[in-house]
């Protein structure tokens, strides 16, 4: 590798634990790495983050859809309850018209 201007850089302790980690023979082998595992990977990622945020429109299209579903059958629940009600009604409304006899 070429070498370059010195430069004097100072990395938090998690920072330097993470250079660390790298492949490489020293500190400046595994930086470099490091920066150009981040630069190769950037299409890799961009191209899995717009997936994702297509699956992510996708899933909440799904819940509107089933959202909407819920509202449509709990609209019906609440017309069935008051026509058994409306029904429960007329029974003892009759009941009693024909017991008056």
């Amino acid at each position: 590798m070429a070498k370059g201007k010195p430069k004097t850089m100072r990395f938090e302790n998690d920072i330097e634990k993470i250079i660390e980690n790298v492949k490489g023979n020293n500190f400046s082998d595994k930086f470099h790495n490091l920066v150009r595992d981040y630069k190769e990977t950037i299409p890799s990622r961009t191209k899995t983050l717009k997936t994702l945020e297509s699956k992510i429109t996708q899933k909440r299209n799904e819940l509107n859809t089933l959202t909407n579903k819920i509202w449509e059958i709990q609209n019906v629940e609440h017309k069935i309850h008051s026509i058994s009600q409306d029904v429960d009604s007329l029974n003892k409304t009759v009941s009693k018209l024909i017991n008056k006899k």
